[in-house]
């Protein structure tokens, strides 16, 4: 079941899928509470508890990631190019879940150093 993958399942491209799913699925739980709030808040507060679950697998998961970079003789741009733009969508969902005052949502900002990693490399533009 999806609780168990985000509980428990390795974090590799198996977790990005479940992310997704679970992101779809508070998206939808959102969307049906605005017309059915009784209908929906107790599924609704389940999820979210789901999700700031994965954000701290993920976080603990990229913090290790990221102290690859500062081993000696590390290439930071084959990183960047590599695994850090594998796992693009976990800093999105860590920036959409966390809460603004944890150090998990200051790990989402690292996104948009990724993203501009990848236009400024022309690893991402697919036009090359």
């Amino acid at each position: 079941s999806l609780i168990v993958r985000i509980c428990d399942g390795d974090i590799e491209d198996v977790y990005l899928a479940s992310i997704a799913e679970l992101d779809a699925y508070c998206d939808r739980l959102a969307l049906i509470q605005r017309y059915m709030p009784e209908a929906s808040s107790e599924s609704l507060t389940v999820a979210r508890r789901l999700a700031v679950k994965a954000v701290l697998r993920i976080r603990h998961f990229l913090i290790t990631l990221i102290q690859t970079l500062t081993k000696p003789h590390t290439n930071i741009q084959i990183i960047q190019q590599t695994v850090l733009r594998k796992y693009a969508p976990f800093f999105a969902f860590v920036r959409k879940y966390a809460s603004p005052d944890s150090p998990a949502y200051a790990l989402g900002n690292v996104s948009g150093a990724v993203a501009a990693s990848a236009s400024v490399s022309g690893g991402g533009s697919g036009d090359g």
